[in-house]
């Protein structure tokens, strides 16, 4: 090989390796960038939804089968209420992850809550067993607890009060609020007085 053809190779292996070492450059200072930006969003989330500490108000929903159930019954237990609407994209996807999920938590109720024109809907949808349908008419458990967009999640302890929020996007999301509401349920068992 000629002097010529190992310095156009020396030339190409340098220019490939400065070529290598500003890609890795950009994908660290990309990965950082959105490293920020998650926790800039995660940052962002706890106003979503109602403060916590709100209590759940006293409003009577129905179930599938149109019997009334006051929100006091649902006190005494922790639970998940996720504001649903089956026209609405985000949630579209949301109910086909959860689809197959399994349960997040056995002893935190699921309840889905939308208003009484979206529950025949979410009804004849293919949901996990675990998911309770709960409907409304006229909203005020929804304007009450500023459920202003779907999806939305909110854990409540036994108490019935607000214990944290997220606008899920699948079954994990469930499951760490089912989680904070569980754990939260038991720091005030330890906290009452025997």
């Amino acid at each position: 090989m000629s002097w010529p053809w190992i310095t156009v190779l020396a030339a190409l292996a340098a220019v490939t390796l400065a070529q290598t070492l500003v890609i890795i450059g950009l994908v660290t200072r990309t990965s950082t960038v959105l490293a920020r930006l998650e926790a800039f969003l995660h940052a962002a989330q706890p106003d979503i939804g109602p403060p916590v500490g709100t209590p759940l108000p006293d409003v009577t929903l129905l179930d599938a089968d149109q019997q009334p159930v006051p929100t006091a019954e649902l006190r005494g237990r922790p639970f998940v209420m996720l504001a649903l609407s089956p026209a609405c994209g985000p949630c579209d996807r949301l109910l086909e992850r959860l689809g197959h999920a399994p349960q997040p938590d056995r002893s935190v109720r699921i309840l889905a809550i939308s208003d009484a024109r979206d529950a025949a809907a979410l009804a004849s949808r293919p949901l996990p067993a675990w998911i309770t349908i709960l409907h409304e008419r006229g909203g005020e458990a929804a304007r009450a607890l500023h459920l202003d967009r779907t999806p939305l999640a909110v854990a409540f302890g036994s108490s019935g009060t607000v214990v944290g929020s997220t606008i899920p996007a699948d079954a994990d999301d469930l499951q760490r609020l089912a989680h904070l509401a569980q754990t939260n349920d038991s720091r005030q068992e330890t906290r009452r007085p025997s």
